[in-house]
């Protein structure tokens, strides 16, 4: 019985052995690495392996009025991104008049391979609103539509004490 436990122990101790990593002993030939010997990182913003565009569907714009006065609005802009791969680079928004048109750039890096489908997502923008004075507004942001309202003029009144 003793000679089947020590074949046992053998096996399981080559078995062990092959499963390890091997790591050498130090032969006093290696250096440290310091920064100098790793690379910069690149800006992926600024590479030429990138596809710049508008590739994303906005579906809905939520409107979120933050606890201050002034008051500050934020527009939460939803929606789908075509692949995997691609991601929101920025946003601009223009106003004219009572209305705030929202554009968004996306970001894909070129021949990348990703998942073919719609990836969800939520998208905060905030507007710039001081000083505008009572009335509608609306936001739009490609087919999407939304609206809010100041029932006074968002500006701080300055107090006439002295």
């Amino acid at each position: 019985m003793k000679t089947v436990y020590s074949i046992l122990f053998v096996l399981l101790a080559i078995f062990l052995g092959a499963c390890s990593k091997y790591i050498p002993a130090p032969d006093g030939n290696d250096q440290p690495v310091t920064s100098i010997d790793t690379p910069a990182p690149t800006d992926a913003a600024n590479s030429n392996d990138s596809e710049y565009g508008e590739a994303a569907y906005v579906e809905s714009i939520d409107t979120v009025f933050l606890e201050s006065f002034p008051l500050q609005v934020h527009a939460v802009v939803k929606g789908n991104l075509p692949d995997g791969c691609t991601t929101i680079q920025r946003h601009e928004v223009k106003r004219e008049g009572d209305t705030f048109t929202i554009t968004i750039f996306t970001q894909r890096q070129k021949g990348a391979f990703c998942t073919e489908a719609l990836v969800p997502f939520e998208y905060i923008v905030p507007l710039d609103v001081y000083g505008l004075p009572a009335g509608k507004y609306v936001i739009k942001a490609y087919d999407a539509v939304a609206e809010f309202t100041f029932s006074q003029d968002n500006i701080l009144q300055e107090s006439g004490g002295g």
